[in-house]
């Protein structure tokens, strides 16, 4: 798997290092695509985001690229969007795993989602 894939992949691993502010790369999370992981939703409804729980509270998990996804979650379906019109229909307690499991990923409390899409307008 070739890190960084794409423009986004490059920001996270220079916010990584220090060489980004992580606020520039966060702002620019939320106007990209990402690959989240769904399940087939009930008879009639769309695919439904599962989450995980860490610390006793709900996470989204979120990829910034097919290979980062594909690498954690090989079987499970994706839909891309850009993420800021996932975030803004979530509900208010959920945070973000970004990258789970690989080198460059960490999380973001669901305070700093809102706060953030505050800010972009979203």
């Amino acid at each position: 798997m070739t890190f960084p894939a794409n423009d986004l992949e490059k920001m996270l691993e220079d916010a990584s290092e220090d060489r980004l502010d992580i606020g520039t790369f966060l702002r620019t999370l939320v106007r990209s695509t990402a690959w989240v992981p769904v399940s087939a939703g009930e008879a009639g409804e769309g695919p439904q985001i599962r989450t995980v729980r860490i610390e006793s509270q709900p996470y989204v998990r979120v990829f910034t690229s097919e290979e980062q996804a594909r690498s954690v979650l090989p079987e499970k379906n994706y839909i891309n969007p850009v993420l800021g019109t996932v975030l803004r229909n979530l509900p208010g307690d959920w945070g973000l795993v970004i990258n789970p499991n690989a080198a460059f990923g960490f999380t973001i409390n669901a305070q700093t989602i809102r706060t953030i899409l505050a800010d972009e307008g979203l």
